[in-house]
């Protein structure tokens, strides 16, 4: 980890720091929701894509790579899957 990058623990932090008066994001971070969700996040990031596989773990995927997956997702049922949203997320 860089000296710029922090863990997910700060940028918790962070948030609830930054949006002290905004109760709706202070209770996804105190409820662990969005610990959760950015994991899950992670965990797709760390893996082929399960639906459009391109032969590697996202977090090594080139511009060809994410062009075939984006194509092959476009336009897609999948892509209004909540469950889809972690690995879209990973992509990005």
């Amino acid at each position: 980890m860089t000296s710029e990058e922090r863990t997910l623990e700060e940028l918790l932090r962070e948030i609830l720091r930054l949006n002290y008066d905004k109760p709706k994001i202070c209770d996804l971070v105190n409820e662990g929701i969005l610990s959760v969700q950015v994991n899950k996040v992670m965990k797709a990031f760390e893996n082929d894509s399960e639906v459009f596989p391109q032969g590697n773990e996202i977090k090594h995927w080139n511009k060809v790579n994410i062009r075939n997956w984006a194509d092959s997702i476009k336009g897609t049922e999948i892509t209004k899957n909540p469950e889809f949203l972690e690995e879209m997320i990973a992509v990005l």
